[in-house]
């Protein structure tokens, strides 16, 4: 048996902090992260953990939390419906004056949430974020960020993400002050970049930023997910392209200043869908053609941005070209690393 600390079970009226928790067969990774967020130093928060219609024991130890501590929401979705849905329907239910997102096999550090409220109010901030570390199944560990605390506007953020600099594009390590999302859901359509979607629509409405310097979100990389696999079918490439599209136009549209690294961000995901294919060994010729189309659409743009890489302009050449020549190199690397 669990057992928490008295204090924990008391039932607060408004919640300083909604935690939004989707979960979908998630067993297996569900009681380190439940626990991690019980055992926070900042009591005065809320958990709400949405079960995406599982087929495992998830719902069941969904409602075995929810017992040992009454700051627990437990809701079930009628049918599996996605993460974007799972989320839509946490931030329904969320009461706090500010919100985050964990994934449901991650976990976080006991004082994350007490650590983003302070950058956050002491800065007078609507967003502010710590550094994530991703935890790998062979035990590596990589730290992501540049270890230090820093205001940015919301320009400056938007680039950075595109530009895979240290802003990161993930929602989990970040707090929201509950008003800057009023009016934003998670595109229910998009299984794929859903998150990416759902920061910019954010970042559109210009909101004062604090960036925190220490690690306190751990990610696990887990070698089931679409990033590792690649994607189960063609309706999965065709949403992350569509996903990726219209927030590329959209960016567009709200500032021009925006172009350079809306287009890097965006012809990156085009080339990452030819992995992803690869990776599932799921190819469509008509998929892989209309990503060269695009690619040599803006592939004078994306050469002259001095932000891309040397490395990512080769590849995008070599895709525009042929998209072997983009395969083969990442194919012999899979080969030689798959030997050790």
């Amino acid at each position: 048996m669990v057992c928490f600390d008295s204090k924990l079970r008391k039932s607060f009226m408004v919640p300083t902090i909604s935690i939004i928790v989707p979960s979908y067969n998630s067993e297996k990774y569900l009681a380190k992260v439940i626990r991690s967020l019980c055992h926070q130093t900042l009591t005065n928060i809320e958990i709400i953990l949405v079960d995406d219609c599982s087929t495992d024991n998830t719902y069941e130890l969904c409602l075995f939390y929810q017992k040992q501590d009454q700051r627990i929401k437990v809701i079930r979705l009628e049918r599996n419906k996605g993460v974007s849905a799972a989320r839509n329907m946490g931030l329904s239910l969320a009461t706090g004056r500010y919100i985050a997102f964990v994934d449901s096999d991650d976990w976080i550090a006991s004082d994350m949430m007490e650590y983003l409220l302070k950058l956050i109010e002491k800065n007078n901030a609507d967003i502010s974020t710590c550094e994530i570390c991703k935890e790998f199944q062979n035990g590596k560990k990589t730290i992501l960020g540049s270890h230090r605390e820093y205001l940015i506007d919301a320009i400056s953020a938007i680039d950075s993400i595109n530009f895979n600099n240290d802003f990161t594009c993930y929602i989990v390590d970040k707090l929201y002050k509950r008003d800057i999302l009023e009016g934003i859901q998670f595109h229910e359509d998009l299984s794929i970049g859903e998150d990416y979607r759902f920061l910019m629509e954010i970042m559109i409405k210009n909101p004062k930023i604090v960036h925190g310097g220490e690690c306190k979100y751990y990610y696990q990389q887990i070698g089931t997910s679409v990033t590792h696999k690649g994607f189960a079918s063609e309706k999965e490439a065709v949403q992350n392209r569509v996903g990726y599209r219209s927030t590329f136009e959209l960016l567009c549209r709200y500032n021009s200043c925006l172009k350079e690294s809306a287009l890097a961000h965006y012809i990156l995901e085009e080339m990452a869908v030819v992995i992803s294919m690869a990776k599932a060994k799921n190819y469509n010729k008509a998929i892989i053609d209309n990503i060269q189309f695009q690619v040599r659409k803006y592939l004078k743009n994306y050469l002259q941005i001095r932000q891309v890489p040397f490395h990512l302009k080769v590849c995008a050449l070599l895709l525009s070209l042929n998209e072997k020549l983009l395969l083969y190199p990442y194919q012999l690397l899979s080969r030689i690393q798959s030997e050790f």
